[in-house]
């Protein structure tokens, strides 16, 4: 019988050395930020979690590859050259925007596991709304908004 999922990596005020530390399954990571530093704690918080993640970006076995290092590799091939020009880069946050979405939806799974339905399931995730083969089939759409 499998465990207790383990909680994400989160921050932590540890009163009795007035700083933030990063709780991560069990340890405390301490982040050097005082009370008023929340924004250099979350910053700590995300290069904790970014140096945990290991990329597959190169493997060729769909069931290793993670779509989370597919999208990356998208938007790093779709960042704009030019650094002066500012439509360019308007465009690439649009696609951000649109790229955190579906990794919020399909990051922590692997290439093999995308299949129609769960494409189906995204569509009812992001707008809301049951499309037609998930409500015969009584899957029920997400009840909060895109990106939250």
């Amino acid at each position: 019988m499998p465990g207790r999922k383990a909680k994400p990596p989160r921050l932590w005020f540890r009163e009795d050395d007035a700083t933030w530390i990063i709780l991560d399954r069990g340890r405390q990571i301490r982040t050097g930020c005082s009370r008023d530093d929340v924004n250099g704690a979350a910053k700590a918080l995300e290069t904790h979690i970014s140096e945990r993640h290991t990329s597959t970006i190169g493997a060729t076995d769909p069931n290793v590859l993670a779509i989370a290092d597919v999208l990356t590799a998208y938007e790093i091939s779709k960042r704009p050259k030019d650094e002066g020009d500012e439509r360019p880069w308007a465009q690439h946050d649009l696609l951000l925007i649109r790229l955190l979405d579906l990794n919020n939806f399909f990051g922590d799974r692997t290439v093999s596991e995308l299949k129609a339905q769960l494409c189906r399931d995204f569509v009812d995730w992001s707008t809301g709304t049951a499309n037609d083969n998930n409500r015969r089939a009584g899957i029920s759409p997400r009840n909060a908004t895109v990106s939250d």
